[in-house]
């Protein structure tokens, strides 16, 4: 009977001891799955997720970088300093805690789909501004050089050595290279520049004799008059100008569009045509002025004076020089000149602008 006592209470202590063992082993197992997740947290985020906290400290406060939840990191809704977004990569070894399985996995089926719209949006855009793209990049190519051969052109035109009666002129017309003279070959040399800068613009079908010619007739040549040169070198620049004012707004879109969206929008073209249409009807009061310039210059002071009570075209501008022949016949009433000048048909522009053109 005794035996048997012992024999039941000895059995109590081993089950007893059993279910300590037992215990034991579940918490060290818990301390070693514990310790494992902490590895694979540290792995992930390269540094002890011990600093990071169930939630910010206060909900009125600025999340930082160590009040952030792994929550916040994985669907990046924190936008405190520092903390950066937590990439694919760390989602995929995230899915392997089942505390953050169902997050994480979630995180990476959003971001799919955000992809697929990405890249479904820049198809459709990139398809559209492919011919802004073509104009921009031909622009770039092509204003440099153009730009140089225009300066080139009016440095030999105003040096007054290809006019009609030059040896530059008597050079191109007989034929004879010895008559040529520097500067009429630095304007036979741009004029080149500018016809190939121009043809690169166009398809190799559109390139004929006839179009070649086209292109020379609106360029400073050899025989032509000062005034004639003249008044074709400022319709050239303001051209230009044009289109420059048209590459820097598309060049600023184009840096916007990336930034923003990662791609360029099919309407940048159209966008940066409205931008620049506000700066081009600048440039286009510039050229007006200056081509009137030149030519009240090729008439001469005598013509002015003859000319100066006759209405002009709605818009003309009046030129400083035509403003002082209309001041005398005012007794240098100046106020009567301009509405006398008004009537007429003239523009008035300001100071500031025709000092600035006049640069």
């Amino acid at each position: 009977m005794v035996i048997q006592l012992q024999q039941g209470g000895l059995g109590e202590v081993l089950q007893a001891i059993n279910r300590g063992i037992s215990g034991i082993s579940e918490q060290r197992m818990a301390k070693q799955k514990k310790l494992e997740d902490q590895r694979i947290l540290d792995e992930i985020f390269g540094t002890s997720q011990s600093t990071v906290t169930p939630e910010p400290q206060s909900r009125m406060a600025q999340p930082s970088a160590e009040t952030v939840t792994i929550e916040d990191k994985v669907t990046d809704k924190s936008s405190a300093p520092g903390v950066q977004r937590i990439s694919d990569e760390q989602l995929v070894k995230l899915t392997m805690l089942p505390k953050y399985k169902d997050v994480a996995n979630a995180e990476l089926k959003r971001r799919e789909i955000e992809r697929k719209t990405f890249e479904s949006d820049r198809k459709f855009h990139s398809e559209g501004s492919k011919k802004g793209e073509e104009r921009a990049f031909a622009l770039r190519e092509s204003l440099p050089k153009k730009q140089s051969a225009l300066n080139l052109a009016r440095d030999s035109v105003q040096s007054g050595e290809v006019g009609p009666f030059s040896l530059a002129n008597l050079a191109e017309r007989t034929g004879i290279p010895e008559f040529q003279t520097a500067k009429g070959s630095q304007l036979v040399t741009a004029a080149k520049e500018n016809l190939l800068s121009n043809m690169a613009r166009v398809s190799a079908k559109a390139q004929n004799i006839w179009f070649e010619q086209r292109l020379n007739s609106m360029f400073p040549k050899i025989g032509q008059t000062i005034e004639a040169n003249e008044a074709a070198g400022i319709m050239l620049q303001g051209e230009l100008d044009m289109d420059n004012n048209w590459l820097e707004e598309y060049n600023r879109i184009y840096k916007e569009d990336m930034d923003r969206y990662g791609y360029v929008r099919r309407d940048a073209e159209q966008r940066a045509t409205e931008l620049a249409d506000k700066k081009n009807q600048e440039v286009m009061n510039k050229t007006s002025y200056q081509l009137r310039r030149n030519f009240e210059d090729e008439k001469g002071a005598r013509w002015m004076q003859d000319n100066a009570k006759k209405s002009v075209v709605q818009g003309t501008p009046l030129t400083p020089e035509m403003f002082v022949v209309m001041l005398k016949e005012t007794g240098g009433d100046k106020a009567k000149a301009i509405a006398n000048a008004k009537k007429r048909g003239y523009k008035i522009h300001t100071q500031e602008e025709i000092r600035e053109w006049l640069q």
